[in-house]
């Protein structure tokens, strides 16, 4: 436990740390102003954080490209995924095989871009 949260501690340092200076990087190359490129550096690393702590397979049919058999290889690509589900018991450990399964650098990260939307909102 005492080693997670010195990996979210971490993380979340981490990524303050570096988006401060991208920040200060954007505003002495461009000119804009400090805290509203902090705000949109923060903005990016919630969605960065987000879409990294989910994982899994996806589910249901793909979209093909239009082929005569693309409607064929739809259906054999539910078939074969009704087959997975069956032989791994996807609904008796449904939580086992969730898509969004949270990590430890996935929290860190959208934590500091949560708190940094928060002192900027406290700075402006």
């Amino acid at each position: 436990m005492k080693r997670q949260l010195l990996n979210v501690l971490i993380y979340f340092l981490l990524s303050f740390i570096l988006s401060c200076f991208l920040s200060f990087v954007i505003v002495r190359l461009y000119g804009f102003g400090f805290v509203e490129t902090l705000f949109w550096i923060a903005i990016a690393i919630v969605a960065v954080g987000g879409m990294s702590s989910v994982t899994g397979n996806a589910t249901g049919s793909q979209m093909f490209d239009g082929s005569p058999d693309s409607q064929y290889q739809s259906f054999a690509n539910i078939e074969s995924l009704i087959q997975e589900r069956k032989s791994t018991n996807f609904y008796t450990n449904f939580k086992k095989h969730g898509v969004f399964n949270p990590k430890v650098s996935s929290l860190g990260i959208i934590l500091a871009g949560i708190v940094l939307i928060l002192i900027v909102y406290l700075m402006g």
